[in-house]
């Protein structure tokens, strides 16, 4: 069985992210095998530097967030961008980079289509957006 962490926006606080993760490994609940980062995980051009040069994060890692400027990438993490179906550790992911629903079906929708209607698709085990998990706290009832 595959063990996944899902985690929303990063805003460039790579260490709290890095604290929280290890303590997760260790815990009792782990080890995990992956970890996803939904949001934004840089909160501007500058952290990319700093990014680049002084992080390693111990899990492999998947980022919906695609940054041309990221020049040296850890080899543990895997920018995603656009929107499109992958494979990893026998899991089928969907995702869509775009900064909306909206925009992910108009522009890609196609994409999910080509591979749903394939001979053998068996259906997706996690679909990711770039804003989930935006506005959820609107279904959780008052205490």
């Amino acid at each position: 069985m595959v063990k996944v962490l899902i985690c929303g926006s990063v805003c460039g606080q790579f260490s709290t992210l890095i604290e929280k993760v290890q303590a997760l490994q260790s815990s009792q609940h782990g080890p995990f095998d992956l970890l996803f980062c939904t949001g934004i995980f840089f909160a501007n051009t500058n952290e990319i530097d700093n990014f680049n040069n002084n992080f390693t994060i111990p899990i492999k890692t998947y980022v919906l967030q695609s940054f041309d400027e990221v020049e040296t990438i850890p080899e543990n993490i895997n920018f995603l961008s656009g929107s499109n179906m992958i494979t990893v550790d026998n899991l089928t992911i969907a995702y869509c980079c775009n900064i909306s629903m909206d925009g992910c079906e108009a522009d890609n929708i196609k994409n999910f289509k080509k591979y749903a209607s394939a001979p053998g698709y068996r259906g997706c085990d996690l679909f990711f957006t770039l804003d989930w998990p935006k506005d959820m706290h609107q279904f959780l009832t008052p205490e």
